[in-house]
């Protein structure tokens, strides 16, 4: 049988080759916020909220891909590195912003994006990456 996986340690070949959910078990000391298990595990529930495969195609046709985790989340991964578009409650850091950008110019990719999850067919367009404000407002840091 399959192990559960660590979900930091979820590549893009996972999300092409399996379907994917959230794994809780208390006794095996698995907690449902940090790891997934496949659709090969007995366990696997399609009733249970999936991390799946995204894709996200830019406003000049340019297509890459990546992963919705289920809720909020849209992640772009270029190889080497997982892009956050969703930051929660914490507004980007410069850094961040600099190395989304750099992703950009080096794929040519024009924003803004559209982010669309395989299976469940989530989608959400974003014109940067996204927080949420202290007064819990949705802000976007432009790109």
């Amino acid at each position: 049988m399959t192990e559960p996986k660590p979900i930091e340690e979820i590549t893009l070949e996972d999300l092409e080759s399996h379907r994917w959910c959230y794994y809780q078990d208390d006794e095996k000391g698995y907690d449902g916020f940090e790891y997934v298990i496949p659709d090969s595990h007995t366990d696997f529930s399609d009733q249970v909220i999936e991390m799946e495969l995204a894709f996200f195609t830019f406003s000049n046709g340019g297509v890459a891909k990546g992963m919705f985790d289920g809720s909020e989340g849209f992640h772009i991964f270029d190889g080497h590195t997982w892009f956050s578009m969703w930051h929660g409650v914490r507004e980007p850091t410069a850094s961040e912003l600099e190395n989304f950008s750099s992703f950009l110019k080096h794929y040519g990719f024009e924003m803004p994006v559209r982010a669309e999850a395989q299976r469940s067919r989530t989608s959400k367009s974003f014109g940067g990456l996204q927080y949420l404000s202290e007064e819990g407002d949705v802000c976007e840091c432009a790109i």
